[in-house]
């Protein structure tokens, strides 16, 4: 094999070599767990089915009454998962009906003054991680924000979370780490 031909297969094998570690990097990357990704839960689909549908068009009390429809979360971390996911979505209307009545009333203005949207364009929440605090009703979220520059940093969240009638809802919210507002409403 003459000069010549060696040189243009090694061209070609690290070509073929690149375009395989491309591939492999990105798979790597698109199976990182974001907090999106699809759950086999029923009640977390339906709620993540609503929040596709919601439009300012609509009547805000319509749509209350449609999260009121769906099946309730059943367990605190099946709450705090819809939450977090509320939270991604900038879906005020789906964080409103997750929280009791108490916080309910404390919040409705404010939530109505944001026309039901929360979040920013940017930076945006990129995922989140929820972790349930050792024999507590009690969840720690946490959400990493990015922007086009790259990651800009996170915020924490704690969710107490209640128990009423079979009813799991959000007692409070409480910021640890980061500005959780305007994602957030916090009180």
């Amino acid at each position: 094999m003459d000069k010549r031909r060696w040189v243009f297969a090694m061209k070609k094998m690290l070509l073929l070599c690149c375009a395989f570690l491309s591939v492999f990097f990105a798979l790597v990357a698109c199976s990182k767990q974001t907090g999106f990704e699809e759950n086999q839960d029923a009640a977390i689909n339906a709620w993540q089915d609503q929040m596709a549908k919601d439009t300012a068009r609509q009547n805000p009390n319509d749509i209350l009454a449609a999260y009121a429809a769906l099946p309730q979360p059943d367990s605190g971390a099946q709450l705090a998962q819809i939450f977090a996911l509320a939270v991604a979505r900038g879906n005020g209307y789906a964080q409103y009906a997750l929280l009791d009545d108490t916080l309910k009333q404390t919040c409705r203005t404010r939530f109505e003054a944001c026309g039901w949207a929360t979040g920013m364009q940017t930076p945006w929440i990129e995922s989140f991680d929820i972790a349930q605090i050792k024999r507590k009703p009690t969840y720690t979220l946490v959400f990493f924000l990015k922007t086009a520059s790259g990651t800009l940093g996170q915020f924490q969240i704690n969710l107490s979370v209640e128990n009423a009638d079979g009813a799991y809802r959000i007692a409070s919210i409480e910021s640890l780490e980061g500005r959780a507002e305007p994602y957030v409403i916090v009180e």
